[in-house]
């Protein structure tokens, strides 16, 4: 888009290409996405956005991670050497996974969180945006790295869901998951990340509409209840949003349901 690739982008392609059986597909993505964002130097993830920068030649114009992407490519790469069988696809996916625990995963208080970046720390806490969040892939990484306690992370993240808006909390209008949130490194409270995200940080929108449908691959694969019942839990707001205005807004304001914005885009459509 506009000369500029994200490794987000490179990531849904990759699953994309295995998803429809296109090896050839999946191997010059892979090789792209290898050749061109993976050499960070400190970890074997990958640099988040790549285009044509001030000098007017291509390169890597952000070399932060982003750990939806790292966890994307992973999982590609694992669905990948199930599919046709290459070790080699599964030695990268090794690499990866084991860097996402060591550099994106934090412990608080005995519970595990998925940050999002390596990067993701701040002086007053840790950015974490819910959309990243995928148990489903976390079941299939503990398979492949079972040093690490991926199952706790996927137990820790239906927890984590929850305080956010889920079932557990009944003063929220809407249960919808914001699209940022900051956690205290030393209590694990959930704060605004809005002094850090200029944009909606608090509320639901163009990041947090991808929740649902990695939670909905939990549901899916393994048949996850804790999937099922947060799914549950946010239906009846986009019920009532369809039987009373007959569609849905991009971004919603968590706390009283009411619509930021009066248009709505594909992305956040199908995330609904």
């Amino acid at each position: 888009w506009n000369g500029i690739t994200t490794s987000e982008g490179e990531a849904y392609a990759m699953l994309r290409a295995v998803w429809i059986e296109d090896r050839p597909a999946f191997d010059g993505l892979w090789a792209w996405t290898r050749d061109h964002l993976q050499f960070r130097g400190t970890d074997r993830l990958f640099s988040w956005r790549w285009g044509v920068g001030e000098d007017g030649a291509e390169h890597v114009l952000d070399s932060e991670s982003a750990s939806d992407a790292d966890e994307d490519i992973a999982l590609a790469l694992i669905l990948a050497y199930r599919r046709w069988g290459d070790q080699t696809y599964r030695t990268a996916a090794e690499e990866i996974i084991r860097d996402i625990w060591r550099r994106e995963v934090v412990a608080v208080g005995g519970t595990y969180y998925l940050v999002a970046s390596a990067g993701a720390k701040r002086p007053d806490g840790y950015l974490i945006n819910p959309s990243y969040f995928s148990p489903a892939a976390y079941r299939l990484f503990a398979e492949v790295d079972p040093a690490h306690d991926w199952l706790a992370l996927a137990e820790d993240t239906y927890d984590l869901l929850e305080r956010l808006g889920g079932e557990r909390v009944q003063s929220d209008a809407t249960g919808l998951p914001p699209n940022w949130v900051l956690l205290d490194p030393e209590t694990g409270e959930l704060r605004s990340a809005a002094r850090y995200i200029s944009v909606h940080a608090d509320a639901y929108g163009y990041d947090a509409f991808r929740t649902f449908s990695r939670i909905a691959l939990d549901a899916l694969w393994f048949k996850e209840p804790r999937a099922e019942r947060y799914l549950q839990s946010v239906a009846p707001f986009f019920e009532r949003e369809w039987r009373e205005r007959g569609g849905f807004a991009s971004v919603y304001d968590r706390a009283t349901g009411e619509r930021l914005v009066v248009h709505n885009d594909l992305a956040p459509l199908a995330g609904a």
